[in-house]
């Protein structure tokens, strides 16, 4: 990892995210999410990215998570080049990223589906975190997020996420 100049608690600090002169360009260069982005962020240390709609917020988030490649320079994410989603980072989309023709049972399975869990696994993950004994639960699992309430649907998700960690 790089290490930055300045100490934490007498502590070197090392650099989680670094960005170098670090571009997306979309539409063969038509379009820039983020031009000659410099940027270092420490370990331990909060980020908040403020700007207006379509800035390129979103954008450079995919990168670091490694959902979208840069066109240009270097990123960083724990002193590795970012070519792929990195070991240890989790992106969490602006809009629920349920898909409303799978069941809710299947949108939380989704994620561990994805990291090639077996699948008695993922039942044992979903339904051991959700009170799939009754009634109520087994219903909402087998129905599509649209037919259950906002806090059913909310439920699943962290089902999902639980289940996941």
């Amino acid at each position: 990892m790089t290490m930055h100049d300045n100490t934490r608690d007498g502590m070197p600090q090392t650099d989680a995210i670094v960005a170098r002169n670090a571009s997306k360009m979309f539409l063969d260069g038509a379009v820039t999410a983020f031009r000659a982005l410099d940027l270092s962020v420490r370990d331990k240390e909060i980020l908040c990215i403020v700007g207006p709609s379509g800035c390129g917020k979103t954008t450079f988030l995919r990168c670091i998570a490694g959902l979208t490649e840069i066109t240009g320079g270097d990123l960083l994410v724990g002193g590795e080049r970012v070519v792929g989603p990195p070991q240890g980072v989790a992106m969490v989309f602006q809009h629920f990223g349920l898909l409303p023709w799978k069941t809710v049972y299947d949108n939380a399975a989704f994620g561990l589906a994805m990291a090639h869990t077996p699948p008695e696994k993922v039942r044992e993950g979903i339904t051991s975190t959700s009170s799939a004994s009754t009634v109520s639960s087994s219903i909402i699992l087998t129905s599509c997020p649209a037919a259950c309430s906002s806090v059913s649907v909310w439920c699943a998700r962290s089902r999902s996420i639980r289940a996941f960690s």
